[in-house]
């Protein structure tokens, strides 16, 4: 798992992760390949991230840890992350 996080630190330094509103945009534009959610997610937001994922066929996977995901990125309370660069998806689905 400490690879796993590694690398979604390392994505979002260089720029090839989003999160929040931007990530939700980012899905509907087709930019994003994976997206990273975290089992502590609301019903609601789970919903709602699935929901988008699905419409635009983006992979899903989950972690355990909002606070580890939100560690990994240096900010607080995320429980979603989109990955947009397939090099990294690659290197995480493989994590």
């Amino acid at each position: 798992m400490d690879r796993l996080y590694s690398l979604i630190g390392l994505a979002f330094r260089a720029n090839k992760l989003l999160y929040g509103i931007k990530a939700m945009e980012a899905i509907e534009k087709k930019k994003v390949h994976l997206v990273i959610l975290s089992n502590e997610a609301s019903e609601k937001t789970r919903k709602k991230v699935l929901d988008k994922c699905a419409a635009y066929q983006v992979s899903v996977k989950y972690v355990d840890s909002k606070d580890d995901l939100s560690k990994a990125i240096g900010k607080e309370n995320i429980v979603m992350v989109a990955i947009i660069d397939l090099g990294f998806t690659q290197s995480i689905l493989k994590a």
